[in-house]
């Protein structure tokens, strides 16, 4: 239970909000980032945009292509994805704690430098399509 674990939360000027939690003994770290967006905030003529838009976050960025995205991560132990819901869109990654500052960086070149390829785009909306139906024939 994480009211166990010391629990820090900073508010930037900018609205951002951090929160840790320092759990001694660990050898791991979760890094999340979670935004206040999801399907519910999507225009009715766009269902899907927000799951489009986590799908190419990871389809490449001015830094990185998209094996490395995954790459850079996982050749240190950890793993690193993305989930969109009714509320938020989240990226993940789970590694090595002395790692802890890689997917931060990878993130931020994501969010700052996505490279959103046309051809990419496409062959997202149809995944993005599929998912959708996946759930309706749910």
């Amino acid at each position: 239970m994480l009211s166990e674990y010391k629990h820090k939360r900073v508010v930037l000027d900018s609205g951002l909000t951090i929160s840790t939690f320092e759990m001694p003994g660990r050898r791991s770290a979760a890094v999340g980032l979670l935004f206040r967006v999801g399907s519910k905030y999507d225009p009715d003529n766009k269902k899907g945009m927000t799951h489009l838009i986590e799908h190419m976050l990871f389809k490449g960025t001015s830094r990185f292509d998209a094996c490395e995205i995954s790459r850079n991560i996982e050749k240190l132990g950890g793993n690193i994805d993305g989930y969109t819901t009714h509320e938020e869109l989240t990226l993940w990654a789970y590694l090595p704690a002395q790692y802890v500052e890689k997917p931060l960086e990878i993130f931020a070149d994501m969010l700052y430098s996505p490279l959103l390829d046309e051809d990419e785009l496409e062959k997202e909306k149809q995944v993005i399509i599929e998912e959708m139906n996946e759930v309706d024939d749910t």
